[in-house]
């Protein structure tokens, strides 16, 4: 508000009290449950009342060939005095997937045996499609048209969703 006059102003100053912060990066999955930290989070030195200002790392974060995609967190906090298990100091972005990472394999039917060496595309697509590969000398024991339909044979493409993304499996004799 404005002073029309003169007047005196009594400040206490506190010694700042020095404590520590983190800043943690989190990833999680679909029921919002942690499974690993983007990067190592390390314990930082500040004051209290000081407040900590961080963005996220971008809108999206690439590593270890995923991408992630910030699902919440907070602009800021205040640091307050130091308890013992330091709970109060953490500040934490949640990360989900933001893309797969794709792997295409190419397998004999009858042994298993990699035909062809495993492809892998990381993706920010949430959908993709694959197509299988002429491989001179082998036939592909996918799908056959019947009557202009398309019909499915005794063996054809697997689909495998893992934690390190879907594996698709073309089968060749």
């Amino acid at each position: 508000m404005e002073i029309n006059e003169d007047t005196v102003v009594y400040a206490v100053w506190k010694p700042k009290v020095p404590t520590e912060y983190k800043i943690r990066h989190i990833l999680v999955d679909i029921h919002g449950s942690g499974i690993r930290e983007v990067i190592d989070s390390k314990w930082q030195k500040s004051y209290v009342g000081n407040t900590i200002d961080a963005n996220a790392l971008d809108s999206e974060y690439y590593v270890d060939g995923m991408y992630f995609k910030v699902d919440d967190y907070s602009q800021s906090m205040v640091l307050e005095e130091q308890n013992k298990d330091k709970t109060k100091n953490i500040l934490t972005f949640y990360y989900t997937y933001a893309g797969l990472r794709y792997t295409i394999k190419y397998k004999d039917i009858n042994s298993g045996v990699e035909i062809l060496p495993s492809v892998t595309h990381p993706t920010k697509l949430s959908t993709v499609t694959v197509g299988m590969t002429e491989i001179p000398g082998w036939e592909y024991q996918g799908y056959s048209i019947n009557d202009d339909k398309l019909a499915s044979m005794k063996r054809h493409a697997t689909v495998n969703v893992t934690t390190d993304g879907v594996v698709v499996t073309f089968w060749y004799e």
